[in-house]
């Protein structure tokens, strides 16, 4: 028979995540293996014992040294100093009440640790620019009462790529009571998008400002350390590595599986 689900018995709990692939037999070799089936022989009702259902793990967001550990709930299995693999369980759902009875819950906590991780940034050393040509074309329009008079010829039709801007003034006698007057002065302009290759010093600016607004996002809720910056250029790209390193609560839930 497949094991059954965590949160009906310890059977499921031991097995919930191989239900497919491994028989009761099997389960029970790999807790003799593991040194822990004469623990949960003592149980109650040994492999089929009832622990209960909803717990939820901490687990390890990503690789680190522990540096202190708050409780809030739960059973702690790591502490100062240790070395933390991503995924690894820090606080557990299941506490051993030393009656042969579990206790499931939700853990809650925080794990702090120092991390480090990386960063890349690169940019094109070759954007495309707009760049306008040619001149500009201007159309105005009066309005009297609301409605237009044109005061300017056509600029007929514009070809290619073209800006538009419009902008619209009230006329007022005195520079104070207002007429029922109006100006709309529309400008096209026309541009072409053309290939510009950047310097070294724009490009690694435009990088080093790109950098600085990943790392303040990256390390926002976490104390900085410390960080090494390597800049590359090459004909193609402007190229930065930053490695960084922080303290920060890698502690994030993880539900119990329920398999079937």
């Amino acid at each position: 028979a497949k094991g059954v689900a965590f949160y009906k018995s310890m059977n499921g709990e031991i097995s919930s995540s191989f239900a497919k692939f491994m028989t009761e037999d099997e389960m029970k070799r790999a807790c003799t293996l593991a040194c822990i089936d004469e623990d949960i022989e003592e149980m109650p009702n040994g492999y089929d014992t009832v622990i209960g259902e909803g717990g939820v793990n901490l687990v390890a967001l990503c690789d680190g040294r522990v540096e202190s550990v708050r409780l809030v709930r739960g059973e702690v299995v790591v502490g100062p100093g240790d070395l933390i693999r991503e995924g690894q369980l820090l606080i557990s759902g299941v506490r051993d009440m030393g009656d042969g009875s579990y206790d499931v819950m939700a853990a809650a906590g925080e794990v702090w640790a120092r991390t480090e991780h990386t960063l890349e940034v690169k940019i094109p050393m070759d954007r495309e620019e707009k760049v306008y040509v040619g001149p500009k074309k201007v159309k105005k329009t009066l309005f009297f009462f609301g409605k237009p008079i044109k005061i300017t010829k056509s600029t007929g039709i514009i070809e290619g790529n073209c800006d538009t801007i419009k902008k619209m003034e009230n006329v007022c006698l005195f520079g104070t009571v207002p007429l029922p007057l109006a100006i709309e002065t529309v400008e096209h302009l026309p541009y072409e998008i053309k290939s510009v290759t950047m310097t070294e010093k724009e490009a690694s600016e435009q990088a080093f400002a790109a950098l600085s607004d990943e790392l303040a996002r990256a390390v926002e809720g976490k104390t900085l350390l410390s960080q090494s910056i390597r800049c590359e250029i090459t004909q193609e790209h402007c190229l930065i590595h930053c490695t960084y390193r922080c303290v920060e609560n890698i502690a994030r839930p993880q539900p119990f599986a329920h398999g079937t």
